[in-house]
């Protein structure tokens, strides 16, 4: 799936932000290749910063922890929805291949923390992220919080996000 879902990138404008993220993610590697503990890497955004923390897990295996507040559903979902600002998850032809629900379950050996907003409609269909929830049920790496309330990283999700991270990279 993967190298399907990289063919398809090969055809993607080059000042797109997933590209961006690949392209500076791995800059980033490159020249902090001596400053990492590269066994105990996470990725942690909200918004367009949490659908790159998911990118960038999937991209990089050394990714050991992934967390993404408000930053994810189904690309089926964001399209019926037509949630326009969305689109940093968009890669051409990726409906053809899988879907976001199936890209989370490729990163969720590694731990994965997705936290929404039950009145985030606009940004992140529920319906899409009750697919990935339905999809993770059963792994253990996997956890999902919804909290009641709208786009936000309240001070609640950001102990349970920050106390993840420990917990996976210690």
């Amino acid at each position: 799936m993967k190298s399907d879902i990289l063919k398809c990138l090969g055809n993607f404008p080059k000042k797109t932000n997933l590209n961006i993220v690949q392209i500076s993610n791995i800059e980033y590697k490159e020249y902090n290749e001596i400053l990492v503990d590269k066994n105990n890497i996470g990725a942690i955004g909200h918004s367009l910063g949490g659908q790159e923390s998911i990118w960038l897990s999937w991209f990089d295996e050394r990714i050991k922890c992934c967390i993404s507040s408000c930053g994810n559903s189904c690309i089926k979902d964001i399209e019926d929805y037509e949630v326009v600002q969305n689109f940093a998850f968009y890669v051409p032809n990726l409906n053809n291949i899988c879907d976001i629900d199936e890209i989370i379950n490729e990163i969720a050996p590694r731990a994965i923390l997705l936290t929404n907003g039950l009145k985030d409609e606009r940004h992140c269909p529920l319906s899409g992220i009750d697919r990935i929830e339905e999809k993770n049920k059963n792994n253990i790496n996997f956890k999902l919080i919804k909290f009641d309330d709208d786009h936000k990283f309240n001070n609640s999700e950001k102990i349970i996000a920050y106390n993840f991270l420990d917990r996976y990279l210690k």
